[in-house]
């Protein structure tokens, strides 16, 4: 039997699929479309698998290429945009599309249709195609956290890989059994088998499937693990039954191979070209004009829908559940409802599982599931932001390794790198609820995390002065949000009427802040400081008179004021030299007392380097002069060659070229190898010195030297100035 031509239930779903289908009808590879198109084959392949729509540019090309009728071909780019259903090309071209003509045998089956595109998962679908054709491969489980789309794909996979099992492709559904003693009847009713009698209905299953070639589709298995042996003696007695499995929690069998599944890709915060290409955004856009007819994505709106695929983090379930709501609200009011309110995302299609209808009710599934320490541990763990040492989660949360192993092996806690773990962004705003339920718990992990990342940042201080910056600066970018949670908690719970002016540590601050404020220049990441530092500084000035009345009034003026300054300098790092003039003049003010007098000439240092830029280069000297003599007192070896670098700087416009010479000459002898901050610094005063010496060649070759240096602690503010 041959079929010429797709029918009507045979006709594509997708865009994706009606492209195959005509290319196939042309006569055309991919490769051939996609020169004749002046596009790249993997575009194509990514269009054809549903990953990514083409643009309107690229849709009238397809349409030239494709041979389209000039008077359809605005049809086509609509259907192309995801404008007009699949359906609007029926009629484009006359006669149906037709498959490549061959014999044709009838796969059996049951796996549902779907009544919905299929978008993105290509590296996933490949990845999972080959591990079925792998014959070392019997047993393969999809885990992941809920919403996170194991079904569908399973589902897609097996659709998809149907060729390989010519006894059929059988989907059997697990969600609903209550008993692992179900498993044997569910998966003989999904294969429509009939017990002879009811002794031993798993042996004649067995014998059912032992001369079968088939592929079984277990979906959602994680409440059903004490029973998952059933699997093992399946694949022992059947040797040509495969097992494609989904699960929340990998079954730990020893002939598993697990597949985890995480969200769709996100694009970066700066993602303009081929923004709705990604699969999260196509999803968030099908799913969007499905609740409001030709709905379209302005300019406007592109950061909010961003937003919520970053909360999101990819996950399918929460991006429709949030695109089901653009019928009522603006993208930028479901980005914010999302942020304060998990319970906003719910619906009440009637055609989708209980399950799936709200994402607290995914959840809540997967709670039930876990014992009371790992429940405790992972509201605990909510307190983390983006990800965390194993070595944190065991001083903070009390967190084993093992129990650690157990929520990763139950999706809801995943590796960022050989040491890193983190949360999804949902699952973590969901344990954190659970963790707030119990108010003295939440504030005890709170202070304990706060506690621990300001020491580390204190810690930290003594390696940013040495050769093992760069290192400290990376280990410090992996963490960098619980560093500023952390900073943050501590200044904002001083209360002295509490008596917690006790845990005031001057010491600790002042090297905390050191860190913090260095990371961020490094980085160039001076407008995220400013926030932080902001927000911190006007909490201090709220209680600064209620300080004042206490014995920590001078230690808690160290800080206040070197807290200004560091404001200062960070707004004059995105050159609003006035803000920052004001406040350094403020800092240096406020650090008059004896005690402070370290700080003070710190504050002096950054002040001077904002008159330089002014052009007050005699009373930047000054300052700096001041300064260095402080430093070189106090023994503070990193901040005296930072003076005598700015010195030199400063020496120079005033005509003391052969003073500035020798400040640099000194501090190239004391200078940390390592040291990037104080090292591209000097470099770079040590060059103009030399160029206002007509030593052009010196002065180049220290420049060359800053740029691989820059280009090494990833610096574009530098770079840039080099450049």
């Amino acid at each position: 039997m041959t079929r010429d031509a797709l029918g009507e239930e045979d006709f594509p779903l997708y865009f994706g699929e009606w492209i195959k289908h005509r290319r196939q009808e042309l006569d055309l590879t991919q490769e051939q479309l996609a020169k004749l198109a002046c596009y790249s084959v993997f575009a194509i392949r990514k269009i054809e698998m549903g990953e990514r729509r083409p643009s309107s540019q690229l849709a009238e090309l397809l349409a030239k290429s494709l041979q389209i009728p000039s008077e359809n071909q605005a049809t086509f780019v609509k259907a192309a945009r995801g404008e007009l259903s699949v359906d609007c090309l029926r009629s484009l071209i006359p006669g149906p599309v037709s498959l490549p003509a061959g014999p044709s045998i009838a796969i059996p089956g049951n796996l549902p249709r779907a009544l919905t595109p299929f978008i993105g998962r290509e590296p996933e679908m490949t990845a999972l195609g080959q591990l079925l054709q792998d014959p070392q491969c019997s047993l393969l489980t999809i885990v992941g956290p809920g919403g996170i789309g194991k079904t569908r794909l399973a589902i897609e996979t097996a659709q998809h890989a149907k060729d390989l099992f010519p006894d059929g492709v059988w989907f059997v559904p697990l969600v609903a059994l209550s008993s692992p003693l179900q498993i044997v009847p569910a998966i003989a009713a999904a294969l429509d088998f009939k017990f002879q009698d009811p002794t031993n209905p798993q042996a004649q299953l067995l014998r059912y499937l032992r001369a079968k070639s088939a592929l079984l589709v277990l979906d959602n298995a994680e409440h059903l693990l004490d029973g998952v042996e059933v699997f093992t003696e399946i694949l022992e007695e059947c040797r040509q039954v495969k097992l494609l499995v989904t699960s929340r929690e990998r079954l730990n069998l020893l002939s598993e191979w697990v597949f985890e599944v995480q969200g769709l890709p996100v694009p970066a915060n700066d993602q303009v070209e081929g923004f709705e290409e990604y699969s999260c955004v196509g999803l968030f856009l099908q799913s969007a004009r499905r609740v409001r007819a030709g709905f379209k994505l302005q300019e406007a709106e592109r950061g909010w829908v961003l937003k919520i695929c970053q909360i999101m983090g990819g996950m399918p379930l929460g991006i429709e559940l949030s695109a089901a709501w653009v019928g009522l609200l603006s993208c930028e009011e479901i980005a914010k409802e999302i942020e304060h309110n998990l319970d906003f995302l719910s619906v009440s299609m009637r055609d989708l599982p209980e399950r799936h209808r709200s994402l607290r009710a995914t959840l809540d599934h997967s709670w039930k599931l876990l014992n009371a320490e790992e429940r405790l541990v992972l509201s605990r763990l909510s307190v983390f932001r983006g990800s965390f040492r194993r070595e944190d989660a065991q001083e903070i949360c009390g967190a084993s390794l093992a129990l650690l192993s157990s929520l990763r092996d139950k999706t809801l806690l995943y590796r960022t790198g050989q040491e890193h773990y983190a949360l999804h962004e949902i699952i973590r705003q969901y344990a954190g609820h659970k963790l707030a339920e119990q108010r003295d718990e939440y504030e005890r992990v709170k202070d304990q995390h706060a506690q621990y990342y300001v020491q580390c940042l204190a810690d930290w201080e003594k390696a940013l002065q040495s050769s093992r910056q760069l290192e400290t600066f990376d280990e410090m970018a992996q963490v960098i949000d619980n560093l500023s949670q952390g900073w943050l908690h501590i200044i904002t719970n001083c209360r002295p009427q509490t008596g917690t002016s006790s845990q005031f540590c001057t010491d600790l601050l002042h090297s905390a802040l050191f860190s913090i404020s260095l990371f961020y220049e490094i980085r160039c990441r001076s407008l995220e400081a400013i926030a932080l530092f902001k927000e911190s500084y006007k909490y201090l000035k709220t209680v600064q008179e209620e300080f004042e009345k206490t014995e920590k009034r001078f230690h808690f003026i160290s800080v206040l004021g070197q807290l200004t300054s560091y404001l200062g300098l960070h707004h004059a790092y995105v050159l609003q030299y006035q803000k920052a003039c004001e406040y350094l003049e403020e800092a240096t003010q406020m650090l008059g007392n004896n005690l402070s007098w370290i700080e003070k000439a710190q504050a002096q240092i950054m002040l001077a380097a904002i008159y330089y830029h002014q052009g007050k280069y005699k009373e930047s000297a000054v300052l700096h002069e001041q300064s260095r003599d402080v430093f070189r007192e106090a023994g503070e070896r990193w901040w005296y060659l930072l003076s005598l670098i700015n010195l030199a700087r400063t020496y120079l416009p005033l005509g003391k070229h052969q003073e500035a010479e020798e400040l640099c000459q000194e501090a190239f002898r004391l200078v940390e190898p390592g040291d990037m901050r104080l090292q591209v610094a000097l470099r770079t005063q040590f060059a103009f010195a030399r160029y206002l010496q007509n030593d052009y060649i010196r002065a180049e070759q220290l420049m060359q030297d800053n740029l691989q240096l820059s280009y090494q602690y990833r610096n574009h503010r530098i770079t840039a100035n080099i450049l």
